[in-house]
């Protein structure tokens, strides 16, 4: 199920079931705004729903995205979480393993050369309140925030943040990474929600690959809590279909043609429509 919802506002509020149906929901909307827009909230209930490792439409646009260089769905993924790396109860080892890697992950690609979001997560150079250089992992700490609140009879809610943007590393910089600035986690009786945001946001060649690392980094922290995952909230203050390339109204309308393919074939056969060709944009 998909909820869209106007304001009079810069806001535009999407929300899915699935991490598929929210980025093709959001994309469609990018199309008939212009191409972009202020403010666009994307909200995802069920961000792990198994449908969005086999769904049809993830595999047409990753075919799509292997005539771009380095944005495969996975790739953009593994930028804010290496899901390749984790095992379960093991986010010591999946932390050692990134920093002795990190060398050849910045190396492999030219665009991790200023880092990767989940190099911001779990390296963090500061100064301490003594005026020593000590170097910290901001993502372990919650983790060891959460687990010591849960202990608790009263757990606070609401003291999980992220921050992606390091004004000292950053101040300089005007259209490159980062793009995400801000995370933020909250927990809600069993449940873990994420909040993600965006200076800007590119919807065809990245947001997919966004939502499913946020998914991952939430699962990941939910698993070494013991908290359930709960929504995604992703608020891009700029979002924008990109403009260096082409068909992607085409690409949209197979995506769709797709998703409603997909929910007919699972429908049971007694409620099941009639097999409705959708008619692809040319452009």
């Amino acid at each position: 199920m998909i909820q869209e919802t106007e304001t009079s506002g810069l806001a535009k509020v999407v929300q899915a079931q699935s991490l598929t149906e929210a980025w093709l929901a959001a994309s469609e909307y990018l199309r008939d705004a212009g191409r972009e827009a202020f403010g666009l909230m994307v909200e995802v209930t069920s961000p792990d729903s198994p449908q969005t490792l086999r769904d049809p439409v993830r595999a047409h646009l990753d075919r799509y995205l292997a005539g771009l260089p380095d944005q495969s769905i996975e790739t953009v993924a593994g930028t804010i979480f290496p899901a390749t790396y984790y095992r379960k109860g093991d986010a010591a080892r999946l932390f050692a393993t990134y920093e002795l890697n990190w060398p050849l992950i910045r190396d492999l690609h030219r665009s991790n050369s200023g880092g990767t979001y989940f190099r911001r997560l779990t390296h963090l150079e500061t100064i301490d309140r003594n005026g020593n250089r000590v170097r910290l992992n901001p993502l372990a700490h919650i983790i060891d925030k959460i687990r010591g609140q849960l202990r608790t009879r009263g757990p606070y809610r609401t003291v999980y943040p992220l921050s992606i943007y390091q004004p000292g590393l950053d101040r300089k910089k005007v259209l490159s990474f980062p793009c995400m600035t801000f995370l933020d986690l909250k927990i809600d009786g069993r449940r873990l929600h994420l909040t993600a945001q965006y200076r800007n946001q590119m919807y065809t060649t990245k947001a997919y690959g966004n939502l499913v690392g946020l998914a991952d980094l939430q699962d990941f922290v939910a698993r070494e809590t013991g908290l359930e995952v709960g929504h995604i909230l992703c608020l891009a203050t700029h979002a924008q279909l990109d403009q260096k390339v082409t068909g992607v109204k085409r690409l949209l309308s197979e995506c769709r043609a797709l998703l409603m393919e997909s929910e007919r074939m699972e429908a049971p056969e007694s409620v099941r429509p009639p097999n409705l060709v959708h008619p692809s944009d040319s452009s």
